[in-house]
């Protein structure tokens, strides 16, 4: 997310030109102030909760590649996998909500994504993190690939997880409880859920996200 000043060199007609990165930036129609969403806090701090406390890796991070809030880039945040040896033995896909006043449906409305991102045929995260280990030459891509290609009976090592950053004084219990009866172990993979509940969550977000040069975030 953040810009680099280097200083670029043109020579129009023979002449020089120093110019910077940002102003390039402008000349290309990209954003000349850096901004971000407050969900993509939360979905940082998910991630990395599930590689710290979970035991899971995350192969790609979707965030590396947004340009800006508006940019298309696939619905579900973060497909996290474990393996043993060589071979994959379980594919986790999160959805990360990051909520600083109250919501009690934004569980339901998680779980519904991720429902209607995995029963697509080919997931469109799943093709995005094909293309981006294909591109780094990862040895990744060909364990990966053998799981995307026949997805037919894999049920068994799949997962769903709901990752909740919260302002602490706004978390209510009615946010789990709407979610039950909605979700559907039998069709769907197994969902596992995790809270972060922290106190003044705005304040936070944006104290952090001035400190790398994002000067605006805003509610997303």
């Amino acid at each position: 997310m953040a810009y680099c000043l280097a200083t670029i060199k043109r020579r129009p007609r023979g002449h020089d030109h120093s110019t910077t990165a940002k102003d390039a930036v402008v000349e290309a129609g990209l954003p000349t102030v850096p901004t971000a969403q407050r969900g993509d806090f939360g979905e940082v701090l998910t991630a990395a909760a599930l590689v710290e406390f979970l035991d899971y890796s995350v192969p790609v991070s979707k965030l590396r590649f947004g340009i800006n809030p508006d940019q298309g880039l696939p619905s579900t945040d973060v497909v996290a996998t474990k393996k043993d040896r060589n071979v994959i033995s379980e594919v986790c896909f999160v959805e990360s909500k990051t909520r600083t006043s109250r919501d009690n449906d934004c569980a339901v409305e998680g779980y519904n994504q991720l429902v209607t991102d995995y029963s697509q045929r080919l997931p469109q995260m799943i093709l995005f993190i094909l293309n981006r280990l294909a591109e780094r030459n990862d040895p990744l891509f060909e364990v990966f690939l053998g799981y995307a290609l026949d997805r037919r009976d894999t049920l068994g090592l799949e997962r769903f997880h709901l990752g909740f950053t919260w302002e602490a004084a706004n978390w209510s219990e009615a946010v789990l409880k709407n979610l039950e009866g909605k979700v559907d172990n039998a069709t769907y993979p197994k969902l596992s859920v995790h809270l972060l509940a922290l106190k003044d969550l705005a304040k936070l977000i944006e104290g952090l996200f001035a400190q790398i040069g994002i000067a605006r975030v805003i509610e997303k």
